[in-house]
């Protein structure tokens, strides 16, 4: 994967890796400072921005 990365971009650079065992689903989810869910808010397929949070 990084070669091919690397091929494609090549002004890309990799700072990092980690090696994942077990991805958990965490789109919607707020996280605290230790990554712990403390809030969950729904995406909206069909808000008109996607960026934009509700007040």
């Amino acid at each position: 994967m990084l070669i091919r990365i690397a091929t494609k971009c090549p002004g890309v650079a990799v700072t990092e890796r980690r090696l994942v065992l077990r991805q958990v689903k965490v789109y919607g989810r707020l996280a605290d400072e230790s990554g712990r869910c403390v809030e969950v808010i729904p995406p909206d397929p069909w808000a008109a921005d996607p960026g934009a949070m509700a007040d």
